[in-house]
């Protein structure tokens, strides 16, 4: 269709073109073929999903039977950065900044396509047990959330190895927020998964006890100077109704709904003083506003209401014979590894840069740009602007009201970005938005 990134037939050609990558060939030039076409992947499944169109790149997918495939990708990525990335990291910040940023942000781009994909049921079926290792991955990630801590925001001053750092750290705390959908997705479908999946969740992970303290702690909220910000659509925007549920937090509440009200879960679900305790603690947040917005809720506060009055120490009905089934991917990955050799195979074969690298990379960045262009706000009160600065066509305002308002700060750049406007050809400097009239004089 019109505006697809890629077309069904190039869709088929790069699906079946995915293949497990072997760790030493990490940013390899084969590697590279893959993460590009994970990325137009990605973004067709996110442009389809969002358009509610046929979503063809999920039936390719399935058929061609690469969830598994991504789940190798995904857990590859994540032992790259823990074993290797801190033996070559001087050579990876000697990169160009988009190059550098691509060997990090592949983790976080492998979950983003799996998070869209999980949500159907087809595809959590097709992965199989290999969701034990899926369910290990979120896990590490939901526990890294839970202690995360923001930083002021990246400055000029930093060097390239610090912006790595900032940027990891940033890509974690992203990660962390995509693993709540993709556990909640998980639970979605659990009458078709394996017991080994199901016991993961609720034994090995134990996810009750992370996502509670998650419910405490929100992550996705924070205060700066300008007030509260929340984390929404992988974009930090102003928080304007605190009494709205945030997608992220309905996220946890129907994960655990799903999990607590399935009869089968709860029977294998040994219920310890702690475990209880640690559920007990959500009925402070199940207020009337909440269970407005997510009426289910109101079922789940029931239940919560009579485990309080339970006797603690309802076992499990799992039998003790039972073998349980561990994640084993990442081990396997690193089984029989010398991370010095591949650090340096690495460096001296890939972490270079030649000037078809960088052009493919520049390519590989314009296509799907409009997808990741956000919609203007206001640089006043943050809410969708229409209307521009018509002096320097740069900063966006809803009204003029709050451009008045936001003038006292805005007219000390105003002047120098619009010397850059000038500078440029008409057709360049003329855009098709509106603009709110020229208050230079008057203020």
């Amino acid at each position: 269709m019109e505006g697809d990134v890629i077309t069904h037939f190039e869709a088929d050609h790069l699906v079946q073109s995915l293949q497990e990558i072997d760790i030493k060939q990490y940013a390899s030039s084969a590697w590279d073929r893959q993460h590009e076409a994970i990325y137009k992947l990605n973004l067709q499944s996110h442009r389809n999903a969002r358009a509610r169109e046929d979503e063809f790149v999920l039936d390719l997918i399935v058929t061609w039977d690469k969830v598994k495939v991504l789940i190798h990708d995904l857990i590859t990525s994540q032992v790259w950065k823990q074993n290797v990335l801190p033996l070559v990291q001087e050579a990876v910040c000697s990169l160009n900044s988009a190059r550098s940023y691509m060997l990090v942000y592949h983790e976080a781009m492998v979950s983003n396509f799996l998070e869209v994909l999980l949500y159907h049921r087809t595809a959590c079926e097709e992965a199989g047990d290999l969701l034990v290792d899926l369910l290990g991955w979120t896990y590490s990630k939901l526990v890294s959330l839970n202690s995360f801590e923001h930083e002021e925001t990246l400055t000029s001053e930093l060097s390239r190895s610090e912006e790595l750092q900032y940027q990891l750290k940033e890509l974690e705390f992203g990660m962390g927020i995509s693993c709540l959908s993709i556990v909640r997705f998980i639970t979605d479908h659990l009458e078709g998964l394996t017991l080994a999946v199901v016991q993961q969740l609720i034994e090995q992970c134990d996810i009750f006890c992370v996502l509670v303290p998650l419910m405490e702690t929100k992550p996705w909220v924070k205060d700066t100077k300008n007030g509260k910000l929340i984390y929404e659509n992988q974009q930090w925007l102003k928080l304007r109704d605190s009494a709205k549920v945030p997608k992220v937090e309905a996220q946890i509440w129907l994960t655990v709904y799903n999990l607590f009200m399935n009869q089968d879960v709860r029977s294998k679900y040994e219920l310890t003083s702690y475990r209880k305790n640690n559920l007990l603690r959500l009925r402070k947040f199940l207020n009337e506003t909440v269970i407005d917005q997510i009426p289910v809720l109101g079922n789940l506060l029931r239940a919560l209401e009579e485990m309080s009055i339970m006797n603690e120490g309802s076992t499990s009905k799992i039998s003790a014979f039972l073998i349980q089934q561990m994640p084993e991917l990442a081990n396997n990955i690193c089984l029989n590894r010398n991370w010095q050799e591949i650090a340096e195979h690495q460096r001296q074969n890939y972490l270079v840069e030649t000037e078809e690298s960088r052009k493919r990379m520049m390519d590989l960045l314009m296509t799907g740009l409009d997808d990741m262009l956000e919609d203007p706000t206001c640089a006043n009160c943050g809410v969708p602007a229409t209307n521009r600065c018509s002096k320097c066509h740069s900063e966006w305002y809803c009204s003029r009201k709050c451009q008045v308002e936001a003038w006292k700060k805005h007219k000390q750049i105003c002047a120098v970005l619009a010397e850059q406007v000038t500078k440029k050809q008409p057709s360049e400097a003329t855009q098709s938005k509106p603009k709110i009239e020229d208050i230079t004089d008057s203020k």
